[in-house]
């Protein structure tokens, strides 16, 4: 088995599908309301009386961003799954400019897409013993928006074009998305300072960012039989992944891998066999 496959198998993933699963697809899994008890990882300065309500898609690494920085900082909330076939009038209110998921609703106030969720989050409930997903430092701050910005620029969208494509032109896409990983490596080496993680000694923001697609490359690598994340070229990359997934918070983000192949393989088709 590839590092990848053996990954993709042995730490069950509910960020397997990195977009790769259009918006009419229904969901397959019940609500995620469970998903209401916080890490002990950050103490967080919430009253009694705070509403945090999560409206998600189990399959939507998106989502998933919001879950594992929620769990990370110790938020005790409220994931409701949204059938986006028939979106709720929840959805539709909180956010009535793109209508899609995931929406942070907290106090009764909306705070809509991923990258902005988390910081939301990071401010909302500081943790103040230097484990807060973005740095104090705002030159480090801005790196880690930097990388965070490059991971759904040009790894997201080179992994969408692997997903959706065949022949030589999926041959291209994978070296393309091989080739974007290498900066990241090279980012991880720098920014870790020679720790763990993106951030240091514990989980913050870049590594919840490219966590959330990191399954879904090995899903490609499973499917197309092909090597993206190749341990020689992508060594940091490499020792972070088996890391990362250590997490509680991250493994609580995560489904049964093998239904999801399955039904990976069934929206590819879809795609492919619409056009």
């Amino acid at each position: 088995l590839s590092l990848s496959l053996s990954l993709c198998i042995s730490f069950p993933s509910r960020l397997l599908l990195l977009l790769l699963l259009p918006p009419s697809l229904p969901p397959l899994s019940p609500a995620c309301s469970f998903l209401n008890t916080p890490f002990p990882n950050c103490i967080s300065t919430m009253s009694g009386k705070e509403q945090v309500k999560l409206l998600s898609a189990w399959y939507s690494p998106f989502c998933a961003r919001a879950i594992i920085a929620l769990h990370a900082k110790g938020v005790p909330f409220e994931c409701v799954e949204e059938d986006l076939q028939n979106k709720s009038e929840l959805l539709l209110q909180s956010n009535w400019v793109h209508k899609k998921v995931p929406v942070l609703i907290h106090n009764g106030k909306a705070i809509q897409e991923s990258l902005i969720i988390m910081e939301y989050i990071d401010e909302a409930w500081p943790c103040g013993d230097g484990r807060d997903l973005l740095p104090n430092n705002s030159y480090l701050r801005s790196l880690a928006r930097f990388w965070a910005d490059y991971i759904d620029r040009e790894v997201e969208q080179t992994g969408r074009r692997v997903l959706y494509t065949c022949g030589e032109e999926q041959e291209k896409a994978v070296q393309e998305l091989s080739d974007a990983l290498v900066p990241l490596d090279q980012a991880l080496g720098v920014l870790s300072d020679g720790k763990l993680f993106f951030s240091g000694d514990h989980i913050g923001f870049v590594d919840i960012v490219f966590v959330s697609l990191t399954p879904g490359i090995s899903a490609m690598e499973i499917l197309f039989d092909v090597e993206i994340f190749d341990a020689q070229k992508l060594p940091n990359l490499t020792k972070w992944v088996q890391r990362v997934y250590e997490e509680p918070c991250v493994q609580e983000a995560y489904p049964d891998p093998l239904k999801i192949i399955d039904i990976i393989q069934t929206a590819r088709e879809r795609v492919l066999g619409a056009r």
